[in-house]
């Protein structure tokens, strides 16, 4: 926020009390450049690593025909040690640009890792694939692949506990991909489904949505039986509130919804 009581775009640990009561951990916050949007903290199942995304970090000259909506600057993945104090560690090659091949815009939102396999799934927001990478002890991440998807938006993903599905929220086109991780470093798309509900197209200039409302956070039960959505209104004057839903999709014994 502007004004004399601005701060910088940062990440930033807490120790949380039986009673639920956080309290900052000194000297854990790490500065990231001013407009570098950090979307997103991961941490890695054994609790060692944090990831990150930093939307909008490293200027890029846009391509022709680029859209109007979207700032000209590349979106960075970040990773960092745990240290036993709390404290950060910026990983040895991050923060690194994202790794879509050309001409799709290099934009990540949404991370999410393998519950037993050293990867990690990152949503290439802008190219309409999800990436994995592996990663190292010292945070150190490698790029793999770009899984396509038929969805639009990638913008958050959840892994179920046995690490053989992934989902994925699809905020321009309204809906959910399915993808099998049989072969967990080479997810494949099996289903996209279009969620149900209100809505209508949006009109007039181009935007990043098409809908007047888009999915973004989600969620699987304890069991991984359910699939929670949830989707909010894409209007700036709040004249879709029904469009601000909880999606509630079943979970077939094949993972799909």
């Amino acid at each position: 926020t502007p004004g004399p009581d601005a701060v910088a775009p940062n990440y930033t640990g807490f120790r949380v009390a039986g009673n639920g009561h956080l309290s900052k951990i000194p000297h854990s916050t790490i500065e990231v450049g001013a407009g570098t949007d950090p979307t997103q903290a991961l941490i890695s199942p054994d609790g060692k690593l944090l990831f990150g995304s930093d939307l909008f970090t490293f200027p890029f000259p846009p391509p022709p025909n680029f859209p109007p909506f979207i700032p000209p600057f590349a979106s960075a993945l970040q990773s960092f040690r745990i240290k036993p104090n709390g404290r950060l560690v910026q990983g040895p090659n991050t923060p690194q640009p994202a790794q879509i091949p050309p001409p799709f815009p290099p934009y990540i939102l949404g991370l999410q890792v393998h519950p037993t396999e050293r990867l990690l799934y990152v949503g290439f927001v802008a190219g309409n694939a999800m990436g994995t990478y592996s990663y190292v002890d010292t945070g150190a991440v490698t790029f793999h692949n770009a899984a396509p998807s038929t969805g639009l938006g990638i913008c958050w993903i959840r892994v179920n506990n046995e690490g053989t599905f992934a989902y994925t929220s699809n905020s321009t086109d309204n809906s959910i991909s399915t993808y099998s991780l049989a072969d967990p470093f080479n997810p494949v798309e099996v289903q996209k489904v279009d969620l149900k509900g209100p809505k209508e197209l949006l009109g007039g200039a181009p935007a990043p949505v098409l809908f007047t409302t888009s999915p973004f956070q989600l969620s699987l039960d304890p069991a991984g039986k359910f699939l929670y959505v949830v989707s909010h209104e894409n209007t700036v004057d709040d004249s879709f509130p029904e469009g601000n839903a909880l999606h509630i999709l079943q979970v077939g014994a094949d993972g799909k919804l």
